[in-house]
């Protein structure tokens, strides 16, 4: 779809009442307006409008009163109309993604999307991606939300018993132009990962949006409750997010080695390898953006296979970047890297943004990641920070990731991460974790 005539015809053809223009905001809350079907060829040229304090709130709706979003003004929301879907969760509902604009229309500077899209326009490949997501099941029991009784991680038992939701899921998604990949139950009660198939550019980032709500009203629907917290209490399996990136330039992938042995199973070309060597430069800042609330940091210090190092390897699940095995069929298709430190809290569009200014930056200065996992070892030196407060440190240190957001975005996140950061210091109550659960 290309223009507001179309969504227009669109809205009349399948007799929308409402259509949902969302944005997420600086803490990785999916918010926006429901507006009349009525009102979609205006809204298309920013009629909508939002109030500018909403970019200074954590997730709880917490103010973070030394923001440069104050309670005076407004932005405006400007729909991208490339991302209409109907909705197949919702009676006579449609959906647009927003950018952020000015008052006068101009690109709101704190807007992440607006971000991401100047970031990939200034580089001379295409990205694909995917956003590999582990999220939390509940069954209602007596009136309450219970997590579900554990089953094997990968078992045939954890399989079937989502098999209706993830049925239906699929259905959904398909409806909104994005394939279902794979899901499989993980290591908690309750617990699995859903990965959708890889896109190019920002789709990658607008179809992880896309999946958190239609996760959570799919699961309303086939009888669940659903959350992408990273855990649903304090002695629960923790859930993470995983992050696989391959570029490209034209139909080559410069990530694989061509001249590779044909029994190598891991052909990493020497950009690819600069790319890690950029992520491992770059991770101690990269944390702010990837693992972005003090629950992340209790979720690490938990998870056995939760990276605290800086370090790479093939196939290595403990590493913070891995190379995946290669297809068999199409290794040239399928050589990628998976930046593992991340979890549903993002705002992916940030989390993307990152990852891709720092691994860039270690194309461009042909950075060394040194030996994989196990076959140099990793130091002291190569610890991660284990607070948001280290990580937000680091983040304001890096020159590089905060040029890639730009200063009032860079600003605005660190300001609203702070005082998340110090609002949450101390030990996690179930109550605490519950407002986790209800935000993502």
């Amino acid at each position: 779809m290309t223009d507001a005539s179309e969504m227009v015809t669109a809205c009349a053809d399948d007799d929308l009442e409402f259509v949902r223009l969302f944005f997420v905001d600086t803490s990785g809350v999916i918010r926006g307006r429901a507006v009349s079907a009525d009102r979609v060829g205006s809204a298309a040229t920013g009629s909508v409008t939002c109030p500018r304090n909403v970019l200074s709130m954590d997730f709880t709706d917490g103010y973070a009163s030394d923001g440069a979003y104050g309670p005076d003004g407004e932005f405006r929301l400007d729909p991208d109309p490339d991302t209409f879907a109907t909705l197949p969760y919702a009676d006579r509902a449609g959906l647009l993604l927003c950018d952020l604009a000015t008052p006068d229309g101009e690109p709101l500077p704190a807007c992440a999307r607006s971000a991401l899209r100047s970031f990939l326009s200034g580089i001379d490949y295409d990205v694909v991606s995917a956003f590999e997501s582990e999220c939390y099941l509940f069954g209602d029991r007596d009136g309450d939300a219970s997590r579900l009784e554990r089953t094997p991680l990968f078992s045939a038992d954890g399989i079937h018993r989502a098999g209706e939701f993830a049925v239906e899921l699929k259905r959904a998604l398909r409806t909104q132009g994005i394939d279902l990949d794979t899901y499989y139950p993980e290591g908690g009660a309750g617990q699995i990962e859903v990965v959708t198939r890889h896109a190019r550019g920002i789709t990658a980032a607008d179809d992880h949006v896309l999946k958190r709500r239609s996760v959570k009203r799919v699961a309303a629907e086939t009888g669940y409750e659903a959350t992408f917290a990273p855990m649903v209490a304090p002695d629960s399996s923790p859930a993470g997010m995983h992050l696989n990136v391959s570029v490209w330039d034209g139909g080559e992938n410069v990530f694989h080695a061509a001249e590779a042995a044909a029994d190598d199973q891991y052909p990493l070309s020497d950009r690819a390898r600069h790319f890690v060597g950029g992520l491992l430069d770059h991770a101690p800042g990269l944390c702010a953006l990837t693992a972005p609330t003090e629950l992340s940091y209790r979720r690490m210090r938990l998870h056995d296979l939760a990276a605290d190092r800086a370090t790479w390897g093939t196939g290595d699940r403990q590493c913070l970047v891995r190379v995946p095995l290669a297809d068999a069929g199409d290794r040239s298709e399928s050589t990628r890297i998976e930046y593992r430190l991340a979890d549903n809290t993002v705002n992916p569009y940030l989390a993307l943004l990152g990852v891709l200014a720092a691994g860039f930056d270690g194309i461009r200065n042909r950075i060394d990641p040194g030996d994989p996992a196990g076959d140099g070892g990793a130091t002291a030196a190569d610890r991660l920070p284990a607070t948001l407060s280290e990580a937000l440190d680091a983040f304001e240190d890096d020159a590089v990731l905060r040029g890639a957001l730009g200063q009032e975005l860079a600003d605005t996140y660190a300001v609203v991460k702070r005082s998340h950061a110090s609002g949450q210091a101390g030990t996690f109550s179930q109550e605490r974790i519950d407002d986790y659960r209800r935000a993502f």
